[in-house]
């Protein structure tokens, strides 16, 4: 049987213009440190997924892992 090619219709994969490099470019000069976590010294790492539409809207997201770290104590928590 042969395979049929698909249509130019055919959802492609997402992409950034200018390229992943742009996209951290961005990410990192729209990250904004919590005033309140900054002069506590607090750090931490937060896992995040996202779903976008068509649009490049995003209509889902979805922290999946957060974990704060400072000098005094360790938290970690992992959402499912």
């Amino acid at each position: 049987m042969k395979k049929s090619k698909k249509p130019e219709s055919f959802i492609h994969s997402p992409f950034y213009p200018g390229g992943n490099k742009a996209m951290d470019q961005f990410i990192h000069s729209e990250l904004k440190y919590p005033p309140e976590a900054e002069s506590k010294n607090i750090e931490g790492m937060v896992v995040v997924t996202i779903s976008i539409d068509m649009d490049g809207k995003v209509y889902e997201s979805k922290i999946l892992i957060l974990f704060f770290k400072n000098n005094f104590s360790e938290m970690y928590e992992r959402i499912s």
